[in-house]
């Protein structure tokens, strides 16, 4: 395998840790082949998230709150 770093992000549900691990070396743009000593010098980072909804009235405030001034609005026609 090459010493240059090559990254990639997948979001993959109901696949094996192999499986989403190759998959994202084949997404990152390595075409060798994948052995399990490889696989375990890889450094994965794993991100979640979370999803979060509010009227954008308290969004105005949230933001005066944390920035000291309400948001601007730019609409563009």
């Amino acid at each position: 395998m090459c010493n240059c770093k090559l990254r990639a992000c997948w979001l993959v549900a109901g696949w094996t840790k192999v499986e989403t691990v190759d998959s994202l070396v084949r997404k990152a743009g390595y075409m060798g082949p994948l052995t399990e000593s490889m696989r375990r010098k890889f450094r994965i980072t794993r991100y979640q998230s979370s999803l979060c909804t509010m009227h954008y009235s308290e969004y105005a405030a949230y933001v005066k709150r944390i920035r000291g001034a309400t948001p601007l609005l730019t609409v563009k026609c």
